[in-house]
């Protein structure tokens, strides 16, 4: 229990049974951070830099990558993102997070690309974000991320219930 705990995934008190924690806390902490890094970030992502992010999600989406490097491609593009405008405390924070959200990110991703429309939906989400940033105006980038994340946690709500 002390490390489902460690991990965000169960809140327990003294004298009370232990809960499973809610995924819609991280995502609320999460629209407030990703879009306000990402509105920074856009500004100081060269195009050069966005042209090989966009290549890693072309190959990301393979037919052959499997849930694992699927998940590893997309948690590197969103790192690769932010990273410019973060400080060591963002990132720490972020990593936080997604930790904490990931088994069921996991889950959900092991069931994207089990058809088209689910492997374009990855695809699409991820493009977006790129999209946004190529903008270099914050308003775009700040919008895509914010979808993102309401992507992210319908991805996350689909792993939680079928890992229920």
């Amino acid at each position: 229990m002390r490390s489902l705990e460690a991990e965000g995934l169960l809140i327990t008190r003294r004298g009370r049974r232990a809960t499973v924690a809610s995924l819609s806390a991280d995502c609320q902490l999460r629209r407030r951070i990703e879009p306000e890094l990402a509105a920074r970030a856009c500004a100081l992502t060269t195009p050069a830099d966005l042209d090989v992010l966009e290549a890693g999600v072309e190959l990301a989406q393979d037919p052959s990558s499997g849930a694992d490097e699927l998940f590893d491609a997309h948690h590197t593009l969103l790192l690769d993102l932010l990273r410019p405008a973060a400080t060591s405390w963002d990132l720490h924070t972020l990593q936080m997070l997604w930790r904490a959200t990931e088994r069921y990110l996991r889950v959900g991703f092991d069931q994207l690309g089990r058809t088209a429309a689910d492997a374009a939906s990855l695809g699409q989400a991820q493009h977006e974000l790129i999209a946004g940033y190529r903008s270099r105006d914050p308003d775009p980038a700040r919008a895509a991320t914010l979808r993102h994340v309401d992507w992210g946690e319908r991805v996350a709500d689909r792993g939680f219930a079928a890992a229920s």
